[in-house]
């Protein structure tokens, strides 16, 4: 019976830790708050505000309740100012529910539910981050949480400083993914391979990367786990050993 008062109130100590200790954790996620840009679901008015306003485009994490990876950006990365400052200086940045049901209009105008969207996006795990530029096309994207807040950082550097553009270091998705000219089911994955073609024999058109002669066009089929990539070539690449 002596037991019991000691057996109660270490309990009751345990108790007040986890409280603070949730407290604490919910405190990291609602400062992630700071991380994302008031919207009332207008993307296509958002991209087009974030382009005036001199940004590159707009930042899309793509999220769901319950999902860790999410939790752990929030707490360790989003959640820092020097993060916030720097992502919302270059990019709108929002968040879309995966599962949602609240009424969002699309980058083409078109009014759909979060879950929609998401599907329309090709969202297949979360988080997603997704970079869309002023011309409404695909500029990047990760799936899943950052090793770390520097990796973060240097994933948004690397948009923001154009090295993904048709003039940068490393020129990404130039024809502007699948997401700009529809999905044909399992012929999909050959658009890349066409557009790195049209690249290498200079027929791009207006989205022609100036020397291109080495081209890198990659698939992934079923649930992200079938993988094909491809490297191209043209006659520069063979004769004088290519510029990657």
């Amino acid at each position: 019976m002596r037991e019991a008062p000691r057996v109660m109130i270490r309990r009751f100590v345990l108790l007040v830790l986890l409280a603070m200790l949730s407290s604490t954790f919910a405190a990291a996620a609602d400062d992630a708050g700071g991380f994302f840009d008031p919207s009332l679901g207008d993307f296509k008015g958002e991209l087009a505000a974030a382009a005036k306003g001199g940004k590159r485009g707009v930042l899309l994490m793509f999220e769901v309740e319950g999902c860790p990876y999410c939790r752990r950006m929030k707490e360790q990365v989003l959640s820092r100012a020097d993060v916030q400052n720097y992502f919302r200086r270059h990019f709108a940045t929002f968040s879309v529910d995966v599962v949602g049901s609240v009424v969002v209009t699309d980058f083409a105008g078109r009014s759909v539910t979060e879950k929609e969207f998401a599907r329309a996006q090709r969202v297949r795990g979360t988080p997603t981050f997704v970079f869309v530029g002023a011309d409404g096309r695909e500029m990047a994207r990760y799936v899943g949480a950052t090793r770390d807040v520097k990796e973060f950082m240097e994933l948004g550097r690397f948009v923001a400083d154009g090295h993904i553009g048709l003039d940068g270091s490393l020129p990404t998705t130039t024809h502007g993914g699948l997401l700009s000219a529809g999905h044909p089911g399992l012929g999909g994955g050959f658009f890349h391979v066409l557009e790195a073609v049209r690249q290498l024999r200079a027929e791009a058109g207006e989205r022609q990367v100036k020397g291109a002669n080495v081209a890198l066009a990659h698939g992934n089929g079923g649930a992200i786990a079938i993988h094909c990539t491809l490297i191209l070539g043209n006659a520069d690449t063979v004769t004088h050993g290519g510029r990657a």
